[in-house]
C-alpha cells in the first residue's frame, strides 16, 4: 500500500466530527491550563514560594486537561 492509499483510507474513515472535535479539543484544553496556572498564581499567599506554587498549579493543570479530554471525546 502506497502512503497516498493509506492517507485516503484513513481520511475516508474519519467523520466530519473528527476534523472538528480534535482542534476544539486543543483549544480548549490550552486554554483551562493557562487559565488554571494564572488562577493559581493570583491566589498565592504572601509565604508562598515557588516550592509550594508550582505543584498546585500542575495537579489542577493536569486535572483540567484529563477532565477535558475525557468529556470531549465521549461527547463523540
Amino acid at each position: 500500500m502506497s502512503l497516498w492509499e493509506f492517507l485516503t483510507a484513513v481520511l475516508d474513515g474519519m467523520l466530519p466530527a473528527d476534523f472538528v472535535v480534535f482542534p476544539a479539543k486543543m483549544l480548549v484544553i490550552g486554554l483551562l491550563l493557562s487559565l488554571t496556572s494564572v488562577a493559581t498564581g493570583l491566589r498565592a499567599g504572601i509565604g508562598d514560594n515557588a516550592g509550594n506554587v508550582l505543584p498546585r498549579a500542575f495537579v489542577r493543570g493536569t486535572l483540567a486537561v484529563m477532565l477535558t479530554s475525557v468529556t470531549l471525546s465521549l461527547a463523540i
